[in-house]
């Protein structure tokens, strides 16, 4: 890939509003008791309390599996707090939260009208999908991870921007000179690091409606990021092989001329490692300027596929059904893929942030996740021969049925 020093397309930074305060926002499994004297839910926004020397040994236990927790349990994205003042703020809200049940009305998200599908739609999408190529995929992966360019993604790294700054160069590039495009960085009140936003802008002005993809940014280690925020934290398959997976739809969009109907966005989030916290506020902000969004596509850890390349999963909590039926049927009718389900057992990803604001969601994954998992949030989390960017690709290919689907008419 070629490389340059300025965008071709408007580059601005936009702030958005704060939701919660990062010092002391939670994260993990449904429940945990914390080393104060409350256990706190990680669901419905609620708080947990950790010290430092803990927080790593909470993420590195919560990477295993057990008897009472069978199913994959969490990456590790936590925040920390160490005082009273917010000790005690959290366990007011826990109490809180209690009381009104939270944990059963977390919301499911709105299930959105399915679109129709049509000859013309059908057309479209195999003459998409046939342009992939996976090689670009294993490309931006590697160059986002092999350490050649910076050790590690992680938010609080000195690295944090030049990651978010070199994607959106990336987009930029690959968007050329359309005028329909818009390429820039999202700024955030509770991380230093940027998010990427890009923007195509749908061709009936009169539909308000928007089309959301995205995949997170950054990396960790599960042990030394808090200590050495540079350590080295490659994050191949989390979640570089997201964003690669999803700069190859844009690149197929762009060299097809595509234009959508409606408003198609690509998100890279900021520093979901340590609680969503990009997806969070940028989910808020349209939330609260009551944007209307038929359905969010998110891609997270697309790429490790040593034994099973033609199966994939989808995560059946804090999603939509309907979503997920859609990107079900696109899965066995244009990719040949077998499907499954996963529960991650809390909201695991950046889909999660969009589900919190009753927007749509769903969420395609590996189907060797139960493999994968021990490798991220570690320095073995590398492009080598379990990662398959042909597996990858099968990923990109279902964002652009699911575009063609929405957008197409």
């Amino acid at each position: 890939m070629s490389r340059f020093s300025s965008l071709r397309h408007p580059f601005t930074v936009l702030i958005v509003a704060s939701i919660v305060p990062l010092y002391f926002y939670s994260n993990c499994s449904e429940s945990f008791k914390a080393a104060t004297e409350f256990e706190i839910s990680s669901q419905c926004g609620q708080k947990k309390v950790v010290n430092q020397h803990e927080l790593f040994k909470i993420i590195e236990s919560n990477h295993q599996k057990t008897a009472s927790h069978p199913q994959i349990r969490c990456p590790g994205f936590f925040a920390v707090i160490d005082d009273d003042e917010a000790s005690n703020l959290a366990h007011q809200q826990k109490l809180i939260s209690q009381a009104n049940n939270c944990n059963e009305q977390f919301p499911t998200g709105s299930e959105p009208t399915l679109p129709e599908n049509s000859q013309s739609k059908d057309q479209k999408i195999k003459e998409l999908i046939a342009t992939v190529e996976s090689n670009n995929i294993e490309t931006w992966v590697t160059e986002m991870s092999d350490g050649s360019q910076w050790p590690t993604r992680y938010h609080g790294s000195s690295y944090a921007n030049t990651v978010s700054s070199w994607i959106a160069n990336e987009f930029s590039e690959l968007a050329g000179d359309r005028q329909d495009v818009t390429v820039q960085l999202v700024s955030h009140s509770n991380t230093q690091q940027n998010s990427v936003e890009v923007i195509i802008q749908g061709s009936d002005s009169s539909n308000e409606e928007y089309i959301i993809l995205g995949g997170h940014l950054d990396s960790i280690h599960k042990q030394t990021s808090n200590l050495n925020p540079n350590s080295r934290s490659p994050g191949a398959d989390d979640n570089a092989s997201g964003i690669g997976t999803l700069l190859e739809v844009f690149r197929v969009l762009m060299a097809t001329h595509y234009v959508p109907k409606k408003t198609l966005v690509f998100y890279g989030y900021a520093a979901e490692e340590i609680g969503l916290v990009g997806s969070q506020e940028i989910a808020a902000a349209y939330a609260n300027a009551e944007k209307k969004v038929k359905g969010v596509m998110q891609i997270d850890m697309a790429m490790y596929s040593s034994a099973n390349p033609n199966s994939i999963q989808f995560v059946t909590d804090y999603t939509s059904a309907n979503l997920t039926q859609l990107a079900t049927t696109l899965s066995e009718n244009y990719l040949d893929m077998s499907v499954s389900t996963m529960r991650c057992g809390y909201a695991c990803s950046d889909h999660a942030s969009w589900t919190k604001y009753n927007y749509p969601s769903f969420m395609p994954a590996e189907h060797q996740v139960d493999s994968s998992i021990s490798r991220i949030h570690t320095t073995n989390d590398i492009v080598d021969s379990k990662l398959d960017a042909t597996y990858a690709a099968k990923f990109s290919q279902l964002a652009l049925a699911f575009i063609v689907a929405m957008t197409y008419e």
